[in-house]
């Protein structure tokens, strides 16, 4: 029961508002950053076109350009792809691992309904809050 008192105290001890200034602000600076960041990356583009152009004829120096910035989207993509691939392994991981707890409080509390009904009720309760943190674990994850 002591830990159920501690999560209502942190639940309504929790300060909202200071979370989303934290997260206003950060989202400005990163958005700041990356502005800067790709106007950096913009500038480093002409610069190397321009130093190309001086070593070979310009078409042939935007050409070599257009084909790094390309090398560069499909590393991008690749990167993704596997990131992509280990969260969906991961998802698929911590299902099944939910779908066991499940099954192994499901299958506890059918053998204690037979013998204890009466112990069964309290046992129901403690199936739906199990139950209901283990959604809360699967919500923290997505986020």
């Amino acid at each position: 029961m002591g830990s159920l008192g501690a999560l209502l105290s942190a639940a309504a001890s929790f300060d909202a508002t200071a979370t989303t200034h934290r997260l206003k602000r950060n989202a400005l600076v990163y958005g700041i950053a990356a502005l800067l960041g790709v106007t950096a990356y913009i500038t480093l583009i002409v610069a190397l076109a321009l130093y190309l152009a001086t070593r070979m004829p310009a078409h042939l120096a935007v050409a070599t350009v257009a084909a790094i910035a390309i090398a560069l989207i499909l590393v991008v993509v690749v990167i993704a792809v596997i990131l992509n691939a280990r969260d969906r392994r991961l998802r698929e991981i911590k299902r099944q691992r939910s779908m066991a707890r499940t099954n192994l409080i499901v299958a506890t509390t059918l053998a204690l309904a037979r013998k204890k009904p009466v112990l069964a009720a309290g046992a129901a309760i403690a199936l739906t809050a199990a139950l209901a943190m283990m959604r809360g674990d699967d919500d923290d994850a997505d986020a």
